[in-house]
């Protein structure tokens, strides 16, 4: 199955929408699907090298969309 998610919200927005869709892409292509990701307006930011993650949150959704891209 092929799988296009679309990301547009800003990575660290107090809520774990950017985070379970990235989680959701995980288990997809573990499960052997293709997955794409598509990101817009503030969720290009998740690209940035600049964005860090901000001290309140536990994970650091920028490593691992890069994690997702190399698998």
């Amino acid at each position: 199955m092929k799988v296009l998610l679309i990301l547009n919200r800003e990575p660290y927005d107090g809520t774990d929408v950017t985070w379970n869709a990235l989680r959701l892409a995980w288990k997809l292509l573990e499960k052997g699907n293709e997955v794409r990701i598509f990101l817009m307006n503030d969720a290009v930011d998740l690209a940035r090298n600049e964005t860090v993650k901000p001290e309140n949150y536990d994970q650091d959704l920028v490593a691992i969309l890069k994690d997702l891209i190399a698998k």
